[in-house]
C-alpha cells in the first residue's frame, strides 16, 4: 500500500484505541477500505452529517475517521459536530486523514 495515497500510519496509530470493538465511525458520503485493511475489523460507515450526531448520541465513546476536505463541509451543514475533538491527522493522498472524538470525562 502506498502511505501518501492511504493515511496507513494514522489507521495504525489508532489501532490501540479501537482494537478491543469500541466503536468505530467512518464518516464520508464514499468509502475507502484502508481503514478496514489496517485496523482489521469492522467500521460503521456513517454518511451524512445528522446520521453522525445520531452514531454519536448511541456512541459517545467512539472513534470517529474521516477526511477533512468532506469533514469541513459537514462541520459547516452541523454546527454541532464542532463538538468532536480531533485527536490524531495524517497526509491521505491529496486529502488529510482525520481521527475524532468527542472530550471523554477526565481527559
Amino acid at each position: 500500500m502506498n502511505v501518501r495515497k492511504t493515511a496507513r500510519p494514522l489507521y495504525e496509530r489508532l489501532r490501540p484505541h479501537v482494537s478491543a470493538g469500541e466503536p468505530l465511525a467512518y464518516a464520508s458520503n464514499r468509502f475507502r477500505c484502508y481503514a478496514l485493511v489496517v485496523l482489521d475489523r469492522r467500521v460503521e460507515w456513517v454518511k451524512t452529517p445528522e446520521a453522525l450526531l445520531a452514531w454519536l448520541g448511541k456512541n459517545p465513546g467512539g472513534w470517529v475517521v474521516t477526511g477533512k476536505s468532506e469533514f469541513d463541509t459537514w462541520l459547516a451543514d452541523e454546527p454541532a459536530l464542532r463538538a468532536l475533538a480531533l485527536r490524531d491527522s495524517h497526509p491521505e493522498g491529496s486529502d488529510t486523514g482525520l481521527v475524532y472524538r468527542l472530550p471523554q470525562p477526565g481527559e
